[in-house]
């Protein structure tokens, strides 16, 4: 018996994250703050597994129409930990959004 390690699972390094948690609801918008255009995304993650998850830092990209990387940022939601069948909403934002953007896709950050 190996007594050294012992055989501890973490669920969180074996489940990949995409069968945890869900993004959804994306709800992309343009609005004006102090006279200057700004591109807001908006949208949920959901808790689709049975136990508590912690919600990484989320990626945006912005995609061209040749579906180009053009733009990427990262941001940690408001609410961090998210409970079994929960959803937290996320919001960021992008002053002076490149033109050329035409696609987003939001990603987590580790898998």
């Amino acid at each position: 018996e190996d007594t050294e390690h012992p055989k501890v699972l973490d669920a969180s390094e074996v489940v990949p994250i995409n069968e945890r948690l869900l993004i959804r609801d994306l709800a992309p918008r343009q609005e004006t703050r102090n006279n200057m255009p700004h591109l807001v995304i908006a949208g949920n993650v959901e808790n689709i597994s049975n136990t508590e998850q912690t919600i990484p830092q989320l990626k945006i990209i912005l995609l061209d129409e040749n579906r180009r990387n053009i733009r990427e940022w990262n941001f940690n939601p408001i609410k961090l930990n998210v409970s079994p069948g929960a959803m937290v909403n996320f919001e960021t934002s992008l002053p002076n959004p490149p033109a050329a953007a035409r696609d987003i896709s939001v990603l987590f950050t580790t898998n």
